[in-house]
Formats: structure tokens, sequence, C-alpha cells
């Protein structure tokens, strides 16, 4: 998604990263694949890098022209990232009105309206964790 026109006539763009009307949901139906898909392949690049076949297994994980400069960490937070983009769906928030738009399918253009049951409340997806 880039734009959005929500029913109240505002516009929801997500060009600023990142986003707080923005987000992710990933479906219960998906969360063994992307969990245990996760920790199956972070174990596996952890024993590739134990082994000395660091770039390798970058090379069969990321397929050709993936960076293998990066450290760890970022490889990590790409695989995690790859699961989640795969099973995750976009879901975005008018900051106007509340309504809720949840995509259809990951990678699909479609999005599907959800409203509020009583009007215009808090932000849901702005509001932070209190950690």
């Amino acid at each position: 998604m880039s734009k959005l026109e929500c029913q109240c006539g505002n516009i929801i763009s997500d060009d600023i990263y990142p986003s707080p009307s923005e987000g992710m949901i990933i479906r219960e139906q998906d969360e063994n694949f992307v969990f245990e898909g996760i920790a199956k392949s972070v174990a596996e690049f952890i024993n590739a890098v134990a082994i000395g076949k660091r770039e390798e297994w970058i090379e069969s994980f990321f397929k050709k022209g993936y960076p293998k400069d990066l450290d760890d960490r970022s490889v990590v937070s790409d695989i995690i990232s790859s699961y989640v983009v795969q099973r995750g769906i976009s879901v975005t928030e008018c900051d106007r009105c509340g309504k809720l738009f949840i995509q259809e399918q990951p990678g699909s253009n479609y999005y599907n309206p959800y409203s509020p049951d009583l009007g215009k409340g808090d932000a849901i997806l702005k509001t932070p964790f209190n950690d």
C-alpha cells in the first residue's frame, strides 16, 4: 500500500517508516510456519557460522545478490522478516475515523475495511507498549 483513501475522505499514506498507522498480523493458522520456520532457519544459520559455512548458508537461504558482509544480527533480522513477509498481512488505520483496513492476503493490494464499534476512539496501532 502506498496511499489508500478511507471512506471518511482521509488519505492514509505509508511513506513514513516506521509508520504509527501501519502494522502486521500473523494469523493463528500461520503461526507454526512463521515461528517454527524462524527457529529452524536461525538455528541452521548459527550452525553454519560455527562450522565456517556462513557465506554458503546465506547464499542458499537468500539466493544470489544478498550481501554476505552483513553482521550476524542483520542476517537474523532478515531471516525473521522473510517469514513475516511471506505470511504476514498488513493492517493500516485511518487516523481520522479509526477504521482499520486489513490486507486480504500477503502481497495483495486489496484491503477490507473494519469500523470501530463506538465511533472514533483512541488509535489502536499508535498506542505504545509500556516497556
